[in-house]
């Protein structure tokens, strides 16, 4: 099943840091704005294709809710790993509470 939606609205686009030692790092909220769940409590799930970096929650996944946790416009390759941290993103966080 491809999980990637076009038609689900984007919550932005995807912010980005390198560390000292080049590693490249995609930064995601941490709250879930379908449930509100602090997505290192409740597990997270990130992947990138073509563009569009989609976050999962584990709680929204484990109940069988339609659509994603997250889903944001990627305009830099695929991070190395991922980190979350809200503050990049505290204009969009009152959307993003239930």
């Amino acid at each position: 099943m491809d999980d990637f939606d076009a038609k689900l609205q984007y919550d932005g686009m995807l912010r980005y840091r390198r560390e000292a030692d080049g590693t490249h790092v995609g930064i995601i909220p941490a709250i879930c704005k379908a449930c509100g769940g602090p997505l290192h409590k409740v597990g997270v799930r990130a992947r990138q294709r073509d563009g569009v970096m989609i976050v999962d929650c584990g709680r929204c996944v484990d109940a069988g809710l339609p659509g994603h946790a997250l889903q944001f416009t990627a305009h830099e390759p695929a991070p190395d790993r991922v980190e979350l941290d809200s503050t990049p993103y505290l204009s969009i966080l009152p959307t993003m509470r239930p």
